[in-house]
């Protein structure tokens, strides 16, 4: 899986919730039950993931 973010975000993200991006790439490395967010129609694919 290929991660890719914007790191102006990701910066805001530590300073603001103490939480890397770079984080996730350890998290989705274990086993993990994950699937597309379609609570809303997001421009994109959003993932929840339980695991």
């Amino acid at each position: 899986m290929n991660f890719e973010w914007d790191e102006k975000k990701r910066q805001a993200n530590i300073a603001n919730h103490k939480l890397d991006f770079m984080d996730a790439e350890v998290i989705f490395s274990a086993p993990v039950l994950a699937t597309i967010d379609r609570r809303k129609d997001y421009p994109e694919n959003r993932w929840a993931a339980l695991g």
